[in-house]
Parts: C-alpha cells; structure tokens; sequence
C-alpha cells in the first residue's frame, strides 16, 4: 500500500492490529516512513479492508479509488513476500544514481507491465497473483508472464 496516497496511513496500520512492514528499512524508512509502500495482510473481517474496499469520494477515506495499492495473493507467507518486493524498491539508472521504483502504484505497475521485457516482470510478479484498480475504474489481474 502506497502511504503517499493516505493521509497519516502509517499511524493507521499502527493501530490496525493487522501485520504490516514497511518495503523501505533504516534510514529510508525513518525519513520517508509517512509516504512509504507497506506490505499489510489484510483481513477479510477487518474495518480497514472494508474501507478500502467501499467506493467513497471523501478525501481523507481509503478508499480504492485513490489506487493506493496492490493486491498480492499468494500461498508465500508474509516474510518472503516482504522480502521479494524489498528487492524491487530501487533501480540503477544509466548514468549510476540509484532511484526509487514506485512498482506498487497501480498506473506505474500497469506501465511496467507494457514496458519492462517478460522475463523481468516475471521476475517481479513470481508467484503473485497481482490485481489492482486503474483510475479509469477498471479491475486488472495478473498471475504470470510468458518469457
């Protein structure tokens, strides 16, 4: 989940009682931890996933029409899914500065889909099962790359 799109979302999950970890560790997490992407296993039973998942237009609601996130589905467990995504949180560019790779947010995960070669997006998505909301209000799914 994408916090640069929730207003105070880590203060939230904080007090959500649901499992969460920040993709960005040390430095980066404490100076960017407010508009950082989180992992969070939601709940189906939960008051959060129920507020993501209703369509508001209030500003300082969840809800999924601001595409603040992804849904992963996998039979991985939360570590190892943690542990893969933190992998894909920065890219080198040409000229060597390393950059921050907003992958999580739906339109840029959407465009990475057209633009990266299938091997790396198969890299990325392994075994996920990836779904996401465009803001055009359509539903995306997707559970492998052909290389």
């Amino acid at each position: 989940m994408d916090a640069a799109k929730i207003f105070g979302f880590q203060e939230v999950l904080e007090s959500s009682g649901m499992q969460h970890e920040c993709l960005y560790r040390g430095r980066a997490q404490e100076r960017w931890g407010d508009v950082a992407p989180w992992l969070v296993r939601l709940k189906a039973d939960h008051a959060l996933t129920r507020e993501l998942l209703l369509k508001k237009n209030n500003p300082a609601s969840f809800s999924f029409l601001k595409a603040p996130a992804l849904f992963l589905t996998t039979d991985y467990s939360f570590d190892v899914v943690l542990k893969h995504l933190r992998r894909f949180t920065k890219v080198r560019a040409e000229d060597g500065r390393v950059l921050l790779l907003r992958f999580y947010d739906p339109i840029t995960f959407s465009d990475l889909l057209e633009a990266m070669p299938s091997i790396q997006v198969s890299e990325l998505i392994e075994t996920l099962k990836v779904t996401y909301l465009l803001p055009d209000g359509e539903w995306c799914t997707v559970e492998s790359v052909e290389c």
